[in-house]
């Protein structure tokens, strides 16, 4: 007495969720993935992950902090490097009029194809979103560093210059609008240029604010 079961439409069969999807399935492949011991945005969370740590064992704090302070204020001072140039298309062939010479198209140099210019995409995507990525661990290591100058400054005071150039450098690399979301804890727009002007308020609430009125420190960020 039941029904036969309907057959399925034809083409239908292997598609799953995936199928659902597949501009997001596009957007994961069009940027290669990286190893966490290689991935910035992964490091992005190890400061405040460190902040936790020693609030909970305190006694390992002083000895892993005045290793720590350095190589984060080296990290202050890395630059992305600059971005690849933007190849586009070659354009359509038209057909030579009457008279026309060669000589223009021997002069000009050779189109770029579809293959270059899709790769020149891709590589121009990529260096956006990994500059993303550093500028927002460079931001999160400015947190830190301003944290342990409000617990310890007797640890900072001897960078006390190193911190005031990398603070007035990331106030300046910053976009007007922050850090992209995925890089920057996943907001749409984030408040990455917020955290780097409370940790500037943070130096210039201490001795250290001396170091901040060096001629031409803070002249391109008052432009």
């Amino acid at each position: 007495g039941s029904s036969p079961a309907r057959p399925a439409p034809e083409g239908s069969k292997g598609k799953g969720r995936s199928s659902s999807s597949p501009s997001r399935a596009a957007a994961a492949a069009s940027l290669p993935s990286l190893r966490a011991g290689q991935s910035l945005r992964f490091l992005v969370d190890v400061p405040h992950t460190l902040m936790m740590l020693f609030q909970a064992y305190p006694r390992l704090r002083r000895g892993n902090v005045t290793t720590l302070i350095p190589l984060m204020l080296e990290a202050l001072s890395v630059a992305p490097p600059p971005a690849p140039k933007e190849e586009k298309p070659a354009p359509k062939k038209r057909r030579k009029k009457k008279g026309e010479g060669d000589d223009k198209a021997a002069a000009a140099p050779p189109p770029t194809g579809e293959k270059d210019a899709a790769a020149s995409r891709l590589a121009r995507r990529v260096h956006a979103a990994r500059s993303a990525e550093l500028l927002a661990l460079q931001v999160k290591c400015l947190s830190y560093l301003t944290y342990t100058l409000r617990q310890d400054p007797e640890l900072i005071r001897p960078h006390g210059e190193r911190l005031a150039r990398g603070a007035v450098r990331l106030l300046s690399a910053c976009p007007p609008d922050g850090c992209p979301g995925p890089a920057y804890g996943g907001s749409g727009t984030s408040s990455a240029r917020r955290d780097v002007l409370a940790g500037v308020r943070a130096v210039l609430s201490t001795d250290l604010r001396r170091h901040l009125a060096e001629p031409g420190l803070v002249d391109g960020v008052l432009d």
